[in-house]
């Protein structure tokens, strides 16, 4: 555990984590959204819609549902596993231990899919409850014989909860992309662009092209290029169309062919008082940049969506 708490501990340069947010001291609605987590972790249930990752359906019921949700399962696990003290500790010390790390995190975002140890802690807690002979009981005799009547209902809910949201992500799956990404890398291979230099922003969503595309990008975020993200401090949080251009000229006067510029977001000008999507424009330095292709259908990755623009010379028509 120490090695492992060396290893995610933030390092001085980090960018993600702001480790000095929690100087102001205790802070309750940490403590909320950590407690929330109980409830979204085991009972998954995407929310309706195509964009269903890292939703939680029963979440929109509001947050005091979720909470009052949230006590309702820590009770039943405990009173469940109270025929086998042993397990009832680890169950305890364990939950405990990620709701603290959760509390301690909560400037960052925490999604869905980060808060599943939860469930799986008390998994393996009733497992175990089942598999060790207890060393000593409640000397109660009424909390064997509870723990008996609720855990078959207590756990059959929770697994139906489980197979439920299982059965609704896998059929979306089934009928919508996760993500726009492997739609817009083949758009660039099969028209020959697959080996020119690219410019991708914001960078974290560009970031799966590079996998596929197995070569790097150019994150206009850091000033170089890359395949994953570094988050710390040289990263900025946002960048302005002007700094991409011109690191697309850049490796325009390096290689002498156009250069593919990846955004999630759809370059805009002004007609006639009204903001539209440009088609081919030219720009100050006498380049000209050109749209190629969209790809924003909807898919369960709400925010990967690509928009493909070609950077390099005006192309002269054949007459």
């Amino acid at each position: 555990m120490g090695v492992a708490a060396m290893q995610i501990l933030p390092p001085a340069d980090g960018g993600y984590y702001d480790i000095g947010a929690h100087t102001r001291g205790f802070q309750f609605e940490f403590l909320r959204q950590a407690f929330s987590h109980v409830f979204t972790s085991h009972v998954p249930i995407p929310a309706a819609g195509v964009a269903v990752w890292n939703t939680n359906w029963l979440a929109s019921l509001g947050e005091n549902w979720v909470l009052l949700g949230s006590g309702l399962i820590l009770a039943g696990g405990v009173v469940v596993l109270l025929r086998n003290p042993r397990a009832l500790l680890l169950y305890a010390g364990a939950t405990g231990a990620f709701l603290a790390y959760f509390y301690l995190f909560s400037p960052i975002p925490q999604f869905v899919r980060y808060t599943g140890h939860l469930y799986l802690v008390l998994a393996m807690s009733l497992w175990l409850a089942r598999s060790l002979e207890p060393r000593w009981t409640f000397r109660q005799p009424w909390a064997s014989g509870c723990s008996a009547r609720v855990e078959r209902p207590f756990v059959a809910l929770l697994w139906a909860a489980q197979i439920w949201a299982g059965a609704v992500s896998y059929a979306k799956d089934w009928q919508h992309p996760f993500s726009n990404s492997r739609a817009a890398a083949a758009y660039l291979v099969a028209h020959g662009y697959g080996a020119n230099a690219m410019v991708g922003a914001q960078d974290f969503i560009v970031a799966p092209l590079a996998a596929i595309l197995r070569r790097p990008i150019f994150y206009p975020e850091r000033g170089e290029a890359g395949a994953f993200i570094i988050w710390d401090r040289h990263r900025l949080t946002s960048v302005d169309l002007d700094r991409m251009l011109a690191a697309c000229a850049r490796f325009y006067r390096i290689t002498g062919q156009p250069v593919v510029l990846v955004l999630n977001a759809v370059v805009r000008k002004t007609v006639a008082g009204s903001p539209v999507p440009i088609q081919t424009q030219t720009l100050d330095n006498g380049f000209e940049l050109r749209h190629l292709a969209d790809f924003a259908e909807e898919c369960m990755a709400a925010d990967e969506i690509y928009h493909l623009y070609a950077y390099g010379r005006p192309v002269v028509p054949v007459p």
